[in-house]
């Protein structure tokens, strides 16, 4: 990330996330999808509730309401976007919800790690810390995540 501010990609970025939570917090699902690649990879960790890998806006559809059905009520604040190099955003979390059920509060903090392509989150992460979160987010940054251009065949003499 460059001193001088947020370059192009990272403002589209984190104006993605914004408009994402935003989304989220108004119940406007298709908004939301509408700022998922339609081949996203949505993953949770084994220590959080509801882990797993997902693939496709269908896929999130269902992570998510396997997870919805545990509550009655459920929000999410944002308390921190940060862009980590040109594709990554982390978006720092404070969940609540009430257990469907039981009534009991509950509250988690945690920092989901996007990955944008062409505006599109083409990774949507969960993560039981920020730090955890920016460690992937910067072990992808680094990673050359592009093919590698194949070798030029030649004939055997």
């Amino acid at each position: 990330m460059n001193s001088g501010g947020p370059s192009g990609d990272q403002e589209r970025n984190l104006a993605t996330a914004r408009a994402a939570l935003e989304a989220f917090n108004r119940g406007d699902v298709e908004a939301f999808l509408a700022t998922l690649d339609p081949e996203v990879e949505v993953w949770s960790p084994p220590e959080l509730p509801n882990p797993g890998t997902f693939h496709g806006r269908d896929g999130y559809l269902r992570w998510f309401s396997e997870w919805m059905e545990a509550w009655d009520s459920f929000e999410v604040e944002a308390t921190g976007l940060e862009s980590v190099g040109s594709r990554h955003v982390l978006i720092s979390v404070r969940q609540r919800g009430r257990g469907k059920g039981s009534g009991v509060e509950v509250e988690m903090v945690a920092t989901y790690m996007a990955e944008y392509r062409d505006g599109l989150a083409t990774r949507f992460h969960l993560y039981p810390s920020h730090e955890r979160a920016r460690e992937a987010a910067e072990a992808a940054e680094l990673a050359d995540e592009e093919p590698m251009p194949r070798p030029v065949e030649r004939d055997a003499d």
